[in-house]
């Protein structure tokens, strides 16, 4: 069985006990036997208090891109070999810009689900 195990969410959030995320990773199957067909969901909510604009970093759960997003290994603990796009990115340069389709804003208690489909 393979597990999705690796996270990176490129935003910069001060410490609060305001502002929070939390990051749900499920999949439609109760395995994944195939890393060639690999689908999960991520849902990103904020659990906190403060309405929060978050990068839609391609290396993200909330990008849809063939990026690796998710590191991938089997029961063995071997991490499958990577084969989609990679990416540079800044964030500092993405955020200057202020482009709105660069951010999801969650307002306290929303969610966003984005679906990771590998086939």
């Amino acid at each position: 069985m393979f597990v999705a195990a690796a996270f990176v969410l490129s935003t910069a959030l001060l410490a609060s006990a305001d502002r929070s995320l939390s990051l749900k990773v499920a999949s439609p199957s109760a395995e994944i036997t195939d890393v060639d067909n690999f689908r999960v969901a991520a849902t990103v909510s904020n659990t906190g208090s403060e309405t929060l604009r978050i990068l839609r970093d391609p290396r993200s759960p909330l990008s849809t891109w063939a990026t690796e997003t998710f590191g991938v290994v089997n029961n063995k603990g071997e991490r499958a070999a990577f084969s989609g796009v990679k990416v540079r990115y800044s964030p500092q340069a993405v955020a200057k810009t202020g482009r709105a389709d660069s951010f999801v804003e969650l307002k306290p208690g929303e969610s966003v689900t984005v679906e990771h489909d590998r086939k």
